[in-house]
């Protein structure tokens, strides 16, 4: 990880510049935690992405790590997220709020309140109950040099060990791959909601290509 100098966002077409020392400025288009909450068998985790402003030779931009974090105490987890998220700019955080992970939104609120925490987003990841799905895209992006993991890292580690065939050798692969998960949780958002040209930008003409180009509404 490199030592970021400064990093803002610009107002109009919303991309996040970082200054960083040693080596050239990076422009991202977006960037998004994923996050894995705790359970009895594994840690509450995060890795935290960013969408490069460049295409690369498969007409894609590619996402890179940027930091992980995990912890079984999830207030100390979101200690480290939110400490990661505001040196990089990032709002939002994928995860899954679907049937009893509701009393993780509550636990977010609350903490967001008592530490006076603005900018921070919690979005539904897509298909969350589909981790096969998630893991096929985290594949096919890597094969198209679309996605860049830092080697050492908890992410990289869970990556290298995953079997080509996750239905054969668990039953709860979110929870034996649980940095995996909260990897797919994020790359699916950059999936489904790609970065899109404010709208001071667009030919109007061409309005039917920007169909879902609004957010979801802010937890």
């Amino acid at each position: 990880m490199y030592s970021i100098k400064n990093a803002r966002k610009d107002k109009h077409d919303g991309k996040i510049y970082h200054e960083i020392d040693g080596q050239d400025d990076r422009v991202y288009l977006n960037i998004r935690a994923g996050l894995s909450w705790l359970n009895k068998s594994a840690p509450a985790y995060y890795c935290i992405l960013g969408q490069l402003d460049r295409e690369n030779e498969f007409k894609r931009y590619p996402v890179v790590f940027l930091y992980e974090g995990q912890s079984k105490n999830l207030h100390l987890l979101l200690d480290k997220l939110t400490d990661h998220a505001k040196m990089v700019m990032c709002e939002e955080v994928c995860v899954d709020l679907t049937g009893d992970r509701e009393c993780f939104r509550d636990s977010f609120v609350d903490y967001c309140e008592e530490t006076e925490t603005r900018g921070l987003y919690l979005r539904q990841a897509p298909w969350p109950d589909n981790f096969s799905y998630g893991l096929g895209l985290i594949r096919d992006w890597l094969e198209k040099k679309s996605l860049e993991v830092e080697s050492g890292t908890t992410l990289a580690q869970q990556l290298g060990k995953i079997p080509e065939d996750i239905s054969a050798h668990t039953v709860e692969p979110e929870v034996d791959f649980f940095a995996v998960n909260a990897l797919r949780y994020a790359l699916c958002a950059f999936q489904k909601y790609p970065w899109r040209a404010p709208l001071d930008d667009i030919d109007y003409g061409d309005w039917y290509n920007y169909a879902g180009f609004f957010r979801d509404i802010p937890i």
